[in-house]
């Protein structure tokens, strides 16, 4: 059976003025909110729910508590988005480390424990459940949006936005964040990096860009959209990545609603907004991702002046002897305008319709069917308006007594007890009424239940809005939805139902932390705060002590004194402001020139090459040991070589120095005889001249060098 679901989060109705504070009171620092805290959710109770991407824990702010309500989940899930249903059922996308797979999980509030819905290919920017049960995921990586049916557990899911491929086109989606479905199940998509939100229409793949993008013509420019909300009358309501700001719409268009001073820490300034959500009183809460927190814009003007449009609720007592009383459902009144009357004059009205339908109550006689055949009771101008002198016969009461409300009820009571004691019995003889046959019998019967039994729903809802009229001002709109309208106090500095509540800013925003003193200013439109000693800021949120917003890079601060602090260090650091990483690798040695690397909580031997692996690189490959063996053999042969050497030579000088042995000197004197006999004598030569040709006189010079002689 298909479950219809009411909505848990808040459609606050808004006016086209409606305006919110300069300044965010600060919800939760970076004390509470764990970093890298992506989604944020408020239901309609006012509880603020919120994850940490590294705690892996859930954190709810229950009843304006300050510190909240903490469930932990797997230590190897990390969160993404999360949703909280009517009933408390949290779901949360997740990535799971150990499986290495992204799923969708269910926490209920009855068993504490993550249950497993489903699992995706991707991770879920957003997640949304309508009131049909259907669970939306938009898939960021994938560039879609998936749905799934939740009563159905064996179904599968199916894609309602984009083509799963990124582009700009109406059908595409490129990384899609916040998704928001309406009670039509007109899907609303933050199209982060298109840099718009896009409409799609339930059934309709085709998307309408409702602001930023390439829309026509351009409404406002947006810069990475990560979330986007709906308030009663469907306006757009969205917070920026990198513009870090809020921006909202009217009747009159896009304008931006909240931290438009540009990106920064201060209060009036966010650094990475990645979602909002309203509470039931229209304030505005954000995640402000850079700066660890989580701001609350409050609602400072929402006055609406509204000529509206009655609906008349069209109550038909019209029946035949074989058809029941028929209650008409509500319908649109074109063209009918008209000012909301006052409730007393409403009320009046009402008790009037009482006394009209007691007077009638012998119609609920058998005896009488055919006085309200074809007749037809209109009350749409008792709902709308008082009745007149001519019309009612009697005049118009000014005041409705206690003692007027109980006569009428005690009236209606009596005729219901009559008729249901004629309804319920049966006639003992067929001289009791004028129709003999069993079968007009049992019609008449028939129809005297249907008559009761929309008479009991006509009762029930006036008596429900007497009981509520009396202390309440309400003014109808379209489809008779009453709007409240606050009866204004005698005393201006107080409010409420009893005008017993304080009306100064103080008391209504609390905005001093720290048991902070606040003081109205400027005609009660602003406050200051009055810290405490040890506290600064504008609402007392920092702690002027030795504990700083740095003291403790990587941990957490602990005063020990007015001037003095003690760090606790988170896993892997050390040192006086937790500013140092431990060294795993102080007392470690790898060996085989292994390099130590520390990586908290241990360290690691980086091996060099493939030839050695352990903890400490004390192992050795098969492959380098066999090299080992044989350069070692190689290296036995060689010294056995060297020694066999020296040994002989040794030896032989032994032989020959010692003993006068030498076993070379025959060879050597057999060598050194061979050498001689090689040797060649010297030759003489000597040179004649024949025929000379020289002068006599140089004759002479020449015989005495006739005979010349080279020695060889």
């Amino acid at each position: 059976m298909c479950s219809v679901l009411g909505v848990s989060y808040n459609l606050p109705k808004l006016c086209s003025n409606a305006t919110w504070g300069r300044k965010a009171v600060p919800f939760a620092n970076e004390k509470t909110v764990p970093k890298k805290s992506y989604g944020l959710f408020v239901n309609t109770h006012n509880i603020v729910y919120t994850f940490g991407y590294e705690t892996m824990e859930i954190l709810a702010w229950e009843n304006g508590n300050r510190e909240p309500t903490r469930r932990a989940i797997d230590s190897y899930l990390y969160s993404y988005s999360i949703f909280v249903t009517e009933i408390g059922n949290i779901y949360v996308s997740y990535y799971n480390e150990l499986e290495d797979k992204y799923s969708l999980g269910e926490l209920a509030p009855s068993s504490g424990t993550l249950t497993h819905v489903m699992d995706i290919g991707d991770e879920c920017g957003g997640i949304f459940i309508d009131t049909n049960n259907s669970l939306y995921c938009s898939m960021y990586g994938s560039h879609k949006v998936i749905k799934k049916w939740l009563d159905l557990s064996s179904g599968k899911m199916k894609t309602v936005a984009g083509t799963g491929g990124e582009g700009d086109g109406p059908e595409k989606l490129n990384n899609p964040w916040g998704i928001f479905v309406d009670i039509n199940f007109d899907l609303y998509v933050a199209d982060s990096k298109n840099n718009r939100i896009q409409l799609f229409k339930s059934g309709d793949f085709t998307g309408i860009t409702k602001v930023g993008g390439k829309s026509a013509p351009m409404t406002f420019n947006l810069k990475c959209p990560t979330g986007v909300i709906l308030d009663a009358d469907k306006n757009l309501f969205i917070s920026e990545w990198e513009k870090s700001r809020i921006i909202g719409s009217d009747k009159n268009g896009f304008r931006c609603i909240a931290a438009c001073d540009g990106q920064g820490h201060e209060s009036h300034q966010l650094k990475e907004a990645s979602a909002l959500s309203f509470d039931s009183h229209g304030n505005i809460y954000v995640i402000d991702y850079h700066n660890q927190r989580i701001q609350k814009f409050l609602l400072s003007t929402n006055s609406c002046n509204y000529t509206t449009t009655a609906s008349p609720m069209t109550t038909a007592i019209s029946t035949t002897r074989s058809e029941p009383i028929s209650v008409s459902s509500p319908a649109r009144t074109t063209g009918l305008q008209t000012t909301a009357r006052s409730t007393r004059d409403k009320t009046t009205s009402l008790l009037q319709l009482f006394l009209s339908i007691t007077s009638v109550s012998n119609l609920m006689t058998p005896s009488t069917h055919h006085a309200i055949e074809a007749s037809t009771v209109d009350v749409s101008t008792l709902v709308t308006s008082s009745p007149t002198s001519s019309e009612t016969g009697q005049t118009p009461t000014s005041d409705i007594r206690s003692s007027e409300i109980s006569s009428t009820l005690s009236q209606t009571s009596q005729m219901l007890s009559t008729v249901k004691v004629k309804s319920g019995a049966v006639p003992s003889s067929t001289s009791e009424i004028n129709a003999p046959t069993t079968s007009d019998r049992k019609r008449m019967y028939t129809t005297e239940i249907l008559h009761l039994l929309t008479f009991l729903k006509i009762y029930t809802r006036i008596t429900t809005f007497i009981a509520t009229s009396l202390t309440t001002k309400e003014t109808y709109v379209d489809g008779l939805v009453p709007i409240f309208e606050p009866i204004p106090c005698p005393d201006p500095t107080k409010l409420g139902k009893y005008c017993n509540s304080s009306a100064s800013i103080c008391d209504l925003r609390k905005p001093c932390l720290n048991d902070g003193n606040c003081t109205s200013t400027n005609n009660n439109q602003d406050y200051t705060c009055l810290c405490p000693a040890g506290f600064t800021g504008n609402h007392c949120e920092t702690k002027d002590g030795p504990c700083k917003a740095n003291t403790c890079i990587n941990g957490a601060c602990n005063e020990t004194s007015d001037k003095e602090f003690d760090c606790t260090c988170t896993p892997g650091w050390e040192g006086l402001h937790c500013d140092r990483k431990i060294d795993y690798c102080k007392n470690v040695t790898c060996m085989n020139n292994g390099v130590c690397r520390s990586s908290h909580p241990n360290y690691t031997c980086d091996c060099l090459g493939s030839s050695y692996y352990g903890r400490h690189c004390e192992f050795t490959t098969t492959k380098v040991v066999v090299y080992k063996m044989i350069s070692k053999s190689f290296a036995y042969i060689a010294i056995i070589a060297i020694v066999l050497v020296i040994l002989f030579v040794v030896i032989m000088d032994i032989l020959k120095y010692v003993f006068g042995i030498d076993p070379t000197r025959e060879e050597l004197q057999r060598i050194r005889r061979e050498k001689r006999a090689k040797r060649r004598r010297p030759v003489v030569q000597k040179f004649v001249y024949v025929n000379p040709t020289s002068l006599p006189s140089q004759a002479e010079d020449s015989s005495s060098n006739t005979h010349k002689e080279t020695t060889v």
